[in-house]
C-alpha cells in the first residue's frame, strides 16, 4: 500500500468514527484559528466552554482585534499559557488591518502565535494547501513507525520526520487527514506502545504497532472497546500488512 492509500484509509477513518460535532470544524477561517491556538497543549474538554465565551464576547476577528487586552485575558483566565492570548490578540489586530486572513501556510507561520504546525493544520483546513502536520505527537510516533532511534529534537532527525510526514499527506483532501492524523496521535500518547522489534526483511524495516481507532467505552462499566489498527510499515513508508483487532482496556481518568 502507498501514501496515497494510507492517506486515503485515515480520511475514511475520519469522515466514518471521528469527531465530526466540534464547534470550530467549519470553513470559517476565523472559528478555525480560535481553536487551534486554545487548543495548543489544552485538551478538547476544556477548550468547548472557553471557545464558545469568546465566541460570544468576539463574535468576529474584528472585534477581538478592537477588544481591550484586558477584556481578551479575562476571558482567557483559568487556560493557561498566557502568551497564547496575548499573540492571538496581536494576531487579531494584524489579521483586521490585512482585511483578510492569510491565504498560505507561509502567510499564516507569520502571524503571533503559530508555529509551523498550526500553520500547516490552518493552511489545509482553510486554505486546501497541502500541508503537513507535524508537531511533536506526530514526530514521536513517525520515529516509532519508521524505527528511527535517533532523539526527534535533532535537527537532522525532525527535517526527516518532517519530509515523511509531507510524503503521507493527502492530496485530495488534506484537512481531513490533518485531522484525523491529530486525532489519532493524540489518542496514541495516552496509551502505552506496544512494539514488536523492528525485523530486518531485505533493505527494508518492518515495525508493528497497535494504534487507538475508536474508544467506545461503557457506562455501565470501568472498562472501554476499543478498535486497535495495527499496520506494518516499510522503511520507505509503504503499508506492507495492516488489519484491526478489539481489546477490553480500562478506561482513562476523565
Amino acid at each position: 500500500m502507498n501514501s496515497e492509500e494510507f492517506a486515503r484509509r485515515l480520511c475514511s477513518w475520519q469522515r466514518e468514527k471521528g469527531r465530526q460535532n466540534l464547534p470550530w470544524f467549519t470553513s470559517d477561517p476565523y472559528r478555525r484559528w480560535l481553536s487551534e491556538i486554545m487548543l495548543q497543549q489544552t485538551q478538547v474538554s476544556v477548550v468547548r466552554d472557553y471557545f464558545a465565551r469568546f465566541l460570544q464576547a468576539f463574535p468576529t476577528v474584528d472585534d477581538l482585534a478592537e477588544a481591550s487586552e484586558e477584556d481578551v485575558m479575562r476571558l482567557w483566565a483559568g487556560l493557561g499559557y498566557y502568551s497564547r492570548a496575548r499573540n492571538l490578540h496581536k494576531a487579531a489586530k494584524e489579521i483586521a488591518a490585512a482585511g483578510r486572513f492569510p491565504q498560505t501556510r507561509a502567510a499564516w507561520e507569520k502571524l503571533p502565535g503559530v508555529g509551523s504546525s498550526t500553520a500547516a493544520a490552518l493552511a489545509s483546513f482553510c486554505n486546501g494547501e497541502v500541508a503537513a502536520v507535524c508537531d511533536g505527537n506526530v514526530k514521536r510516533v513517525l520515529a516509532r513507525i519508521f524505527a528511527l532511534s535517533a532523539p526527534i529534537n535533532q535537527s537532522k532527525t525532525a527535517k526527516l520526520l518532517q519530509q515523511r510526514a509531507e510524503a503521507l499527506v493527502s492530496r485530495t483532501d488534506p484537512g481531513c487527514y490533518n485531522q484525523a492524523m491529530m486525532a489519532q496521535m493524540a489518542a496514541l500518547t495516552e496509551i502505552n506502545w506496544k512494539f514488536k522489534k523492528p525485523v530486518l526483511i531485505g533493505d527494508t524495516i518492518h515495525v508493528e504497532q497497535e494504534v487507538i481507532e475508536k474508544a467506545d467505552p461503557r457506562p455501565e462499566s470501568d472498562m472501554g472497546k476499543v478498535t486497535f489498527l495495527r499496520t506494518i510499515f516499510n522503511q520507505r513508508g509503504e503499508i506492507v500488512q495492516q488489519g484491526e483487532f478489539k481489546q477490553l482496556i480500562r478506561k482513562y481518568p476523565k
